[in-house]
């Protein structure tokens, strides 16, 4: 089936499809083979893989069928995957002229000191386990308040204790934002991570809240939690070892990451784990294998390019540009509603999601890889300049990182940060990026002005 889909391609979809894939490969190829072995790590290289993903190999694997047709929420996507293909293209090299436009920035700014590998005593490796530990409390004591001991149910990976819902200690609007406080976990997890590779001899305990953690994500279907955990797990233990995985070990991690992902797309349930009976049911009525199910499945959520390129493809023809539209939206999500009951609410993008879609159902569940809001905002000219903007960011936060390595904030700064590329390509829509940054940076913050402090005294 794929291969009849790529003979359905015509001259300039195969250029810009096979251009994307051999760019992005021979970028990853030359940062591993030819450069330094920190340089596996750059933001270019992540950048390329979720192109890969996303872009290229995803949509063809989940949704192209043999007569040439791509297939996705019950509509034929096929005449936007020229668009998109192209504007994929352009939003790759756009960062990474970004990225290699300069090799020198003032970073003095990012906040952080030099800090020398022999300076770190096991006292301020301590603290960092501590905060770590403080910080997951304080989530699990602020998920009590929102959600009583319905809070037990959410750190079971599946099933349920059947705890009526009345037990809960705060009601209102408030317990919307108290639920997006588990996503602290995540800087907390790490340094309790980073503080166990300095030494800290605590992993036992590191065991049992990252168990809890992963359970909670899972329990609430979103697999970007895990994502920009478990990817900044993986590069702390390269740059402890400092050395880069082999290729052997690669293709080991990323196998398992698809069978995991997939295997968790078929079986989620949003809100109540893993269900197993019905998805087994399901797939032995289907005759298919569990091994085959999740492996396709895994690459279900690269259909957002899907609808980018329908999005991009209706814009201006059918839609006009938003322009400032997703800045006022996300500076909204600061106002309460109850202080601004008609405040914006993404209409700018559900309307065109409308567009592509006529049953309802398919409308609200939609979602877009971030390039296509640039589009939508201001055409080409703002997917150029926006993508070229981030490449230029991520460049110094590189060299700052680079500059100080040995610092065990620096190094959580740099893969949050890095982990979270993963947020801005995969979903364009800048009000859920701006509240799932300051809900997941907001610890980081607070640590890493806290850590300034005790180093340079």
């Amino acid at each position: 089936m794929i291969i009849d889909f790529l003979y359905s391609l015509n001259i300039f979809e195969a250029f810009l499809l096979f251009g994307l894939f051999f760019s992005c490969s021979i970028q990853i190829f030359n940062s591993y083979f030819y450069h330094k072995w920190i340089d596996i790590f750059t933001p270019l290289n992540l950048f390329a893989l979720l192109t890969l993903f996303y872009c290229v190999l995803g949509p063809i694997i989940s949704s192209a069928q043999g007569d040439g047709s791509i297939i996705y929420r019950a509509t034929d996507h096929r005449e936007y995957y020229q668009v998109g293909l192209f504007a994929a293209l352009l939003s790759f090299f756009s960062f990474k002229v970004g990225f290699d436009y300069k090799n020198y920035f003032s970073i003095k700014k990012f906040g952080l000191n030099k800090l020398k590998e022999f300076s770190l005593d096991k006292k301020n490796i301590l603290i960092l386990h501590k905060w770590g530990e403080l910080t997951f409390w304080l989530v699990i004591v602020l998920q009590f308040l929102g959600f009583g001991l319905q809070t037990l149910d959410n750190i079971r990976f599946s099933g349920s204790f059947n705890i009526a819902s009345e037990s809960t200690f705060i009601t209102g609007g408030i317990t919307g934002l108290l639920f997006f406080t588990f996503n602290f976990l995540i800087v907390s997890i790490l340094l309790m991570y980073i503080a166990l590779l300095k030494g800290s001899k605590k992993k036992t305990k590191f065991i049992f809240y990252l168990t809890i953690t992963i359970s909670m994500f899972v329990r609430f279907g979103f697999r970007w939690r895990l994502f920009v955990l478990l990817l900044p797990i993986f590069m702390l233990y390269y740059f402890y070892k400092k050395t880069k995985p082999t290729i052997s070990f690669l293709i080991g991690v990323l196998i398992s990451i698809f069978l995991a992902f997939g295997f968790i797309q078929i079986t989620r349930s949003y809100g109540t784990g893993l269900v197993f009976d019905r998805t087994f049911r399901n797939i032995r009525l289907q005759n298919q294998s569990i091994l085959g199910s999740a492996l396709k499945a895994s690459f279900f959520d690269s259909n957002v390019f899907n609808t980018s390129g329908g999005m991009i493809h209706k814009t201006p023809s059918e839609y006009n540009y938003v322009g400032i539209a997703p800045i006022i939206n996300a500076i909204c999500v600061f106002v309460p509603r109850q202080f601004w009951p008609n405040k914006p609410s993404g209409e700018y993008i559900t309307n065109l999601y409308k567009k592509l879609y006529s049953f309802e159902l398919w409308e609200v569940g939609s979602a877009s890889l971030g390039f296509a809001e640039y589009y939508i905002s201001g055409g080409w000219l703002a997917l150029l300049t926006l993508n070229f903007l981030l490449g230029v960011f991520y460049k110094r936060l590189w060299l700052w990182f680079l500059s100080n390595f040995n610092d065990p904030i620096a190094q959580i700064n740099y893969v949050t940060y890095l982990s979270f590329l993963f947020i801005l390509y995969s979903r364009g829509y800048l009000l859920q990026i701006t509240f799932l940054f300051i809900t997941t940076f907001i610890p980081l913050f607070v640590f890493t002005y806290l850590w300034n402090k005790r180093i340079e005294q």
